[in-house]
């Protein structure tokens, strides 16, 4: 068969569906902090009130808050199977099916205020003035540097560096703004000098929310760009593979709108997909599981979104440079890629949500060899579900992007 080549310069297309807008979870009235997730349950911790956890995730929320000495939850966070709640009095654990919450607080100070909390693997950092790491589950903390801050907003972990998002609130810390300490570094390093609200990382990614912006660095904080957003207050953004949902308010008050836009970490643009969300209100945070996001909208409770109704898209590169065919297309069994005066070194394939679902790294690339110059690779794609795909080809002279329908 002979290769039909595309050279299509696509932009990046983000939209509802007809029937797409958020839905009422539960919990109104309550002034939920933060939320979880831990397999098919949300955990939505409270001020005041405790925690909440919610398994089919439609209104039915249960307390859970035995062994709790404090019922005011500002952070938490899922290790595997173990759920931490960062308090105004120190951190607890609910460990597997237990419905009881344990104080894990060795090596903590007195009392300690915890405002915000990562993970990684096994390592759990969490603090508010200083940064402590635990890598047993809590059962000990120690200092993650000797560094003092004066409120941490947030904090977030790509496995290799570690940032934190602080602000100034009663100068009795040293440092503010977005700081990054790297394995092996004893210390943070400030790498962007404003109050940060809230940050996230993939990879070498980093996404930065301030009062009326988002900062976007693809170099691990060396350098930053201001992205093309709404004029919004940020207070939440996460990634979910390669798409970036960030959260706020526009306005204030009785005025202020909740907003949630929604981008790529391979686009500069955003989108808007805030509709159903009820007026008057802001988003507090936002919390990814399985193909549905779900945000804490002011105290009307918790709301959600299917994934599944948006339509997602990546920017292709405008770039025919390597001769990169994938056909046939549509395709229904399998597809064939080729590198027409290019080596091909890796191929990965992303379903409209922008989750990978197939990978392939090829052996030779390490070596030095060209493979695959003209030699076609065949992907079986049978028990693909129907739909649009974008197949990544990792080539000698850089990434390129192509589109492909699977029938």
């Amino acid at each position: 068969m002979k290769a039909r080549l595309f050279f299509i310069a696509m932009i990046a297309i983000i939209g509802f569906s007809a029937n797409a807008q958020w839905q009422f979870a539960g919990l109104a009235g309550k002034s939920i902090m933060c939320l979880t997730a831990r397999g098919n349950t949300v955990f939505a911790g409270t001020w005041g009130e405790g925690v909440f956890y919610s398994n089919n995730i439609d209104t039915n929320w249960v307390a859970v808050d035995s062994g709790l000495t404090s019922s005011y939850i500002i952070i938490m966070a899922t290790c595997g199977t173990n759920v931490f709640a960062g308090t105004d009095n120190g951190v607890f654990l609910l460990s597997g099916n237990d419905s009881t919450w344990v104080a894990v607080d060795s090596g903590l100070q007195s009392n300690v205020v915890i405002s915000a909390m990562t993970v990684y693997g096994n390592n759990i950092y969490a603090g508010r003035n200083q940064v402590y790491l635990s890598a047993n589950n809590g059962t000990s903390w120690t200092p993650a540097s000797p560094d003092k801050f004066d409120y941490l907003n947030a904090l977030a972990t790509n496995g290799s560096d570690l940032f934190a998002a602080s602000e100034w609130e009663s100068g009795q810390g040293e440092l503010f703004g977005t700081l990054k300490k790297s394995a092996g570094d004893s210390v943070f390093t400030q790498i962007f000098n404003f109050p940060a609200s809230t940050i996230a990382a993939s990879d070498s990614n980093v996404f930065v929310g301030f009062n009326d912006s988002i900062f976007k660095s693809n170099d691990d904080g060396a350098t930053w760009i201001k992205e093309t957003i709404d004029s919004i207050e940020v207070n939440s953004i996460v990634i979910n593979d390669t798409n970036i949902f960030a959260g706020g308010e526009t306005g204030y008050g009785i005025t202020s709108n909740p907003k949630v836009f929604l981008s790529s970490i391979h686009d500069t643009s955003w989108t808007d997909i805030s509709y159903g969300l009820p007026n008057g209100q802001f988003i507090r945070t936002l919390v990814i599981k399985g193909d549905t996001l779900f945000a804490v909208v002011g105290d009307s409770g918790v709301w959600k979104l299917a994934l599944t109704d948006i339509k997602l898209g990546v920017k292709e590169i405008n770039n025919n440079t390597g001769n990169i065919a994938v056909y046939p297309n549509p395709a229904s069994e399998e597809i064939k890629v080729i590198g027409n005066q290019c080596s091909v070194n890796g191929i990965e394939i992303y379903n409209s949500l922008g989750e990978k679902v197939y990978q392939f790294v090829n052996s030779h690339s390490s070596l030095g060899i060209l493979p695959m110059t003209n030699a076609p690779i065949t992907i079986n794609i049978a028990d693909f579900p129907n739909g649009v795909y974008l197949v990544k080809l990792i080539t000698a002279n850089g990434a390129e992007v192509r589109k492909f329908v699977k029938e």
